[in-house]
């Protein structure tokens, strides 16, 4: 479970807030907004990256799992040296599909790979440790259509499974599960 309650933010350009939700298991809620409308900033204050002046955010997750909100992989590190250390760090082993799924990369560094590649193994191994609840921030971008399929079909069967998700898109049209509940910046 993952509540947001009366969450207020703001730097010397920007305000945002109060914003309230709540998700229960399986559920997903997508962040609809412009460039600089506060959907990654709304996101950093779940991780606790940033702060903020009123309000509090309250989870049941042992942890979080995030794509595209702050980086996470080590670019000097190979693809399996990454893997590893998320592997001891959520106390969990990566699914096998997952794990199959980047064998052909896992002697690359991360800085070699193309944004694409990347953005296919920060999913992998984000969505391979089975988190509670996942922030994805942009999640697609720098994916082809067979890879956002794949990923989206991946989503699902984690939605089913109990898995809680909020995604931050620019508008409307990018939500693609229909129960989800959306909030507009």
């Amino acid at each position: 479970m993952l509540r947001v309650e009366a969450l207020r933010f703001s730097r010397s350009h920007f305000k945002m807030g109060p914003i309230s939700f709540e998700l229960k298991p399986g559920e997903s809620l997508f962040v609809v907004g412009r460039n600089g409308a506060g959907k990654t900033s709304l996101m950093k204050l779940i991780l606790g990256l940033l702060r903020p002046e009123e309000g509090r955010v309250l989870d049941s997750a042992d942890f979080i799992g995030q794509v595209g909100v702050s980086p996470f992989l080590f670019d000097t590190w190979n693809v399996q040296s990454n893997q590893s250390y998320f592997e001891k760090l959520s106390g969990k082993s990566l699914e096998p599909e997952f794990t199959d799924r980047i064998s052909n990369t896992r002697s690359l560094l991360i800085s070699h790979l193309s944004a694409g590649m990347r953005r296919d193994v920060e999913l992998s191994i984000q969505l391979g440790l089975q988190a509670p609840v996942y922030l994805l921030d942009e999640a697609f971008s720098h994916l082809d259509p067979d890879r956002t399929r794949f990923f989206k079909s991946k989503l699902e069967e984690a939605k089913k499974r109990g898995t809680s998700f909020v995604y931050s898109v620019h508008d409307e049209s990018q939500i693609f599960d229909p129960s989800a509940k959306a909030l507009r910046l």
